[in-house]
């Protein structure tokens, strides 16, 4: 992972979110975990947070299914988005959480990946995954 904070415009801010979103679970239905752990930038280093890798994100996926075989991330592009949840919860200072549910063997799941886009004071973002669970 690395520190590379990224531009969303504020025009468009939520559909490039989602775009970069849908990017990165596209990265997992290819087994590409290290790419899509270089997509995220390092989180603070306060001892809760989650610094991912591919062994990390190997270790939520299998959590997930709760067995000993790794789940088959679904392409979004290749699912049906009409049927794609994101939500966005505004935060202070042009923070926002982002829920994205991820398709499993190509169906919506309820496994939800947890992200913060973080405002910089440049206007630049970071984009850091906070985890994999399940929500109601």
């Amino acid at each position: 992972m690395c520190c590379t904070m990224r531009i969303f415009t504020e025009k468009n801010f939520f559909g490039e979110c989602t775009l970069f979103v849908r990017e990165w679970v596209k990265l997992l239905s290819e087994n590409k975990l290290d790419e899509a752990c270089d997509m995220l930038d390092d989180p603070e280093d306060n001892g809760r947070s989650i610094f991912w890798d591919a062994a990390t994100m190997t270790e939520a996926l299998l959590g997930y299914i709760g067995q000993r075989r790794m789940p088959s991330v679904s392409d979004p592009y290749r699912t049906d988005l009409g049927k794609e949840r994101v939500s966005f919860i505004g935060c202070d200072e042009g923070n926002y959480a982002v829920d994205y549910d991820i398709p499993i063997e190509g169906e919506w799941t309820d496994l939800t990946a947890q992200f913060t886009f973080k405002r910089h004071a440049s206007g630049l973002y970071l984009v850091l995954l906070e985890g994999l669970s399940v929500l109601n």
